[in-house]
């Protein structure tokens, strides 16, 4: 039985790495530049909540900080970048 990449639809040899999910097998290359993007989604969120849970001007209202906005801004940009690379269509 040949795997095939769900992503880029090449075969997977024996010694290629990949990852067995529910939807398929991919490559490891992939699935980097999601991973990443995920990354960097999970630190503009993790950062985004620190300061919310710290900050005496987010306490009652998030909106009202320029440094709130400024953060929740970042997560959101990261959330959109992180989305787009999950729904691009396969070569």
């Amino acid at each position: 039985m040949v795997n095939v990449c769900v992503q880029c639809r090449e075969s997977i040899g024996a010694r290629e790495p990949f990852d067995g999910s529910p939807g398929g097998v991919v490559h490891r290359r992939c699935t980097e530049p999601a991973r990443a993007a995920e990354a960097v989604e999970r630190a503009a969120w993790r950062a985004y909540l620190s300061h919310v849970g710290t900050c005496d001007a987010c306490l009652p209202e998030p909106i009202g900080c320029p440094e709130g906005k400024r953060l929740r801004r970042e997560w959101k940009t990261a959330d959109r970048a992180h989305f787009a690379i999950l729904e691009q269509p396969a070569p």
